[in-house]
């Protein structure tokens, strides 16, 4: 996602890569904390844990 993200950016435009938290994230912080300092040009947003409680429920 983050090459992808770059080769935006090489064309000008501005990215956000959205992240939604896995259900049990054993590194997932740090991953994300190397990818922003990696690449001080994206912005990263990362969805609240909680988020996944608003989908409907499988029946």
């Amino acid at each position: 996602m983050v090459e992808l993200a770059n080769l935006f950016l090489r064309h000008g435009l501005a990215v956000t890569v959205v992240i939604e938290p896995p259900a049990k994230p054993p590194s997932f912080a740090a991953t994300v904390s190397r990818s922003m300092a990696s690449n001080p040009c994206i912005t990263f947003h990362v969805m609240p844990t909680h988020a996944s409680s608003f989908l409907p429920e499988r029946v």
